[in-house]
């Protein structure tokens, strides 16, 4: 339910709290390292992770800390995380087009054939996930595929794969598996910004600028692309194979970035555009710019209130200065516990919806408007999920105007933007946000997309 997502959440921040806490010398033992390493190195060496994992937190700490006071004890930030989730529901109840709104006016309408395939695609990227590997070539099969290869890394720094080649179609594909185990995990929390220099440019446009793009996501990519480099170059490409790459959540990621590395070393693939990347659910991995760029080639796909997709350090300052707010509400409603107790009291009296808000739509509109226009899209710390992006959103206003078979069929819609759509600058605190990151949860909106143009 949503008090357990909040909790995963607020415990997120009183972790970084902790954090703050150890002493400088016990941090300093952690980060000690031989020698300095960057984003090209191995993340196999536990110091090495330690190491970048307190990078992380400390950008993280810094950034938060010019809005977070140090003195905002752990329960309330708990009951500032809870009556936050509790005003966004009773907003999204009382106002059916508020949400809606975020996605409609920063996109346009998808098109059909953008729609179409994204069912087998996303079999493509779930299918990563298969272990067994006589089924997996069976549904390979089943879609003229014939696996090649098949690994389930678990180490940090690589991620797990199949590829797999259809005569038929001439199309190699490359699936690349999400977070399921420690090491991926570790993989993920490597979210600090880096910047890297290609050899050559994977767009045109673009040209020779730096990227800045998620460390550990980076890191992984980068392995592949050192793996199946001189595979595609110099064995596929040459019989006028295309290349296919997929994945959901850390893999999307990291698809993306390979296909940028791809394009950039083999100048084939960025001449012809003899590649593709469909990603689903990817966290943000890329600056403003360098993401954008990607939509002639990556199309990524975001479902609903996914938080896998929102995770940026933009996103996480914006909802610590909404919590502010909030916390200044509650004491202005004389609302604001002074012990855990008090705490506790409030959380069950937000167990009960009703038409009193904290905050009015008209507030919390002000509030996103202004916080998103001060901050700077370029920001070198900002990522975004990268390429066209597909947002699927749930039509509040359908489930609200009593149709009990509209609540049923016809429940999402799609825009087509680019990571700086309004609605992926906000995270939304539901129970909804995990669920929905899910390979289930996307399987369920695109097939209601599907239906929708078959009808």
């Amino acid at each position: 339910n949503t008090v357990t997502v909040v909790a995963i959440v607020a415990s997120t921040l009183v972790l970084r709290r902790v954090w703050q806490d150890v002493p400088t010398w016990m941090k300093g033992r952690a980060r000690r390292r031989e020698e300095e390493k960057d984003a090209n190195d191995d993340l196999a060496s536990p110091t090495a992770i330690i190491g970048k994992l307190q990078e992380m937190l400390e950008i993280v700490s810094c950034q938060c800390d010019e809005v977070t006071p140090d003195d905002l004890p752990w329960y309330k930030i708990y009951a500032c995380f809870f009556t936050c989730a509790h005003m966004m529901e009773e907003i999204r109840r009382n106002n059916p087009d508020y949400r809606d709104s975020w996605f409609e006016t920063g996109g346009r309408k998808t098109k059909e054939e953008e729609v179409q395939e994204l069912p087998e695609m996303l079999d493509y990227a779930d299918w990563a996930y298969e272990e067994d590997n006589f089924l997996l070539r069976d549904k390979l099969a089943k879609q003229s595929f014939i696996l090649l290869r098949q690994d389930m890394a678990t180490e940090p720094g690589r991620v797990g794969h199949y590829i797999a080649v259809s005569y038929k179609r001439k199309t190699v594909l490359v699936s690349l598996k999400g977070t399921s185990s420690f090491g991926d995990l570790l993989t993920d929390l490597l979210g600090k910004a880096v910047e890297h220099n290609l050899d050559a440019p994977f767009d045109e446009e673009y040209g020779l600028k730096p990227i800045r793009c998620h460390e550990g996501i980076f890191t992984a990519a980068k392995m592949m692309a050192d793996d199946i480099q001189e595979l595609i170059e110099h064995l596929f490409l040459p019989n006028g194979y295309k290349i296919l790459l997929c994945g959901h959540s850390l893999g999307a990621g990291t698809a993306c970035l390979l296909g940028i590395m791809l394009r950039s070393r083999v100048p084939e693939l960025r001449e012809n555009g003899n590649i593709r990347v469909v990603a689903f659910a990817s966290p943000p991995v890329l600056n403003y710019d360098a993401a954008v760029a990607c939509a002639p080639f990556a199309t990524t796909v975001v479902n609903d209130t996914d938080v896998i997709t929102r995770s940026s350090l933009g996103n996480v300052v914006i909802m610590n200065k909404l919590l502010l707010k909030v916390d200044q509400k509650l004491k202005e409603e004389g609302l604001s516990p002074d012990d855990y107790t008090k705490a506790k009291a409030l959380f069950h009296d937000l167990m009960v919806y009703d038409e009193k808000t904290l905050m009015s739509c008209e507030e919390m509109d002000q509030f996103h408007a202004e916080t998103q226009t001060n901050q700077d899209l370029k920001d070198e710390d900002n990522l975004y999920v990268p390429g066209k992006v597909i947002a699927i959103f749930e039509k509040t206003r359908k489930l609200h105007e009593g149709d009990e078979h509209a609540s049923k069929t016809q429940r999402f819609k799609a825009v087509a933007s680019d990571g700086g759509l309004r609605a992926l600058r906000q995270i939304e605190l539901r129970y909804e946000m995990m669920t929905d990151h899910l390979c289930d949860s996307y399987r369920v909106a695109i097939n209601d997309l599907c239906n929708q143009t078959n009808a």
